[in-house]
């Protein structure tokens, strides 16, 4: 009658969920009819994430404004649950795409692409650069690592970018923040870098070489060089988006590749808005 089983009615009794109106002599309990509803309450509860020890408290308070408090704590929990479902769902669709366009462009052959949206980023500023052709990536994410524990965030709750300044890219390249996207990347969050419309020279390429500190050089001579010759001038500095490439895409010994982001101001012959969609 209540959808449940014998070993389940047993057990609630055992712990104190739901007790028989009698125990007859044989063993076996007697339920009010009534007490089917209390069975599928408990079973409703159960669907909505509540442990039996979280129903036998919201169950047995002695108020309805206990009863309410523990709901509504409930509540808040899947509230948060929600959330990191659908900020998975964002990454998902992200990786998913990003797959497919990292996949159709060559190695170390930049490109121009126009941006029609704005896009918003929370920065996170460290006051000591890291030099960029060292390991930065590890100490950049050593040190993420401590603010996402001290400021009680997940370290991977949004997607991040390496992010290099224009008075870096002038000088010695050297890396002092992190841009992370945030959930709704169309809307404004603490601390925000906002990434306009207009046009973006990105370049994909390999950084985990043997000798990476001239691969490093290389690869930005390469974009230096390819702005130069299109009479392309930075805007400002460039975000750096690493890649990890699953082990049965990758073509070579490469573990992830690097897509560079900058925003350009395009040539002259390009000041119509033109380039790459």
């Amino acid at each position: 009658y209540s959808g449940s089983t014998r070993q389940a009615m047993q057990y609630y009794d055992h712990i104190g969920l739901l007790d028989p109106i009698a125990v007859g002599n044989q063993g076996y309990r007697y339920y009010h009819p009534l007490q089917g509803h209390e069975v599928r309450l408990i079973h409703s509860l159960q669907e909505c994430g509540c442990s039996l020890e979280e129903i036998r408290d919201i169950l047995t308070t002695s108020s309805v404004e206990q009863m309410q408090t523990r709901i509504m704590a409930k509540q808040k929990l899947l509230e948060l649950e929600l959330q990191r479902i659908k900020r998975e769902q964002i990454y998902l669709k992200r990786f998913s795409q990003f797959i497919t366009w990292v996949s159709a462009r060559p190695v170390d052959v930049p490109e121009l692409h126009t941006l029609n949206e704005t896009l918003y980023f929370r920065e996170i500023l460290f006051e000591d650069p890291c030099e960029l052709y060292s390991d930065y990536y590890y100490q950049m994410l050593l040190r993420y690592a401590e603010f996402c524990k001290s400021n009680k965030m997940a370290i991977q709750q949004y997607p991040y970018l390496f992010y290099i300044s224009p008075e870096e890219l002038k000088g010695q390249l050297r890396l002092s923040k992190i841009i992370c996207i945030p959930e709704n990347v169309h809307t404004p969050s603490s601390h925000p870098l906002i990434a306009p419309p207009g046009q973006y020279l990105t370049m994909r390429c390999h950084p985990d070489t043997q000798n990476r500190v001239d691969h490093r050089k290389a690869e930005y001579g390469v974009l230096f060089r390819y702005m130069e010759e299109h009479g392309i001038v930075p805007l400002d500095g460039c975000a750096e988006l690493p890649f990890c490439i699953p082990p049965g895409l990758r073509p070579d010994p490469h573990r992830f590749e690097v897509v560079i982001i900058m925003p350009v101001a395009p040539a002259k012959e390009n000041s119509d808005g033109g380039g790459k969609a």
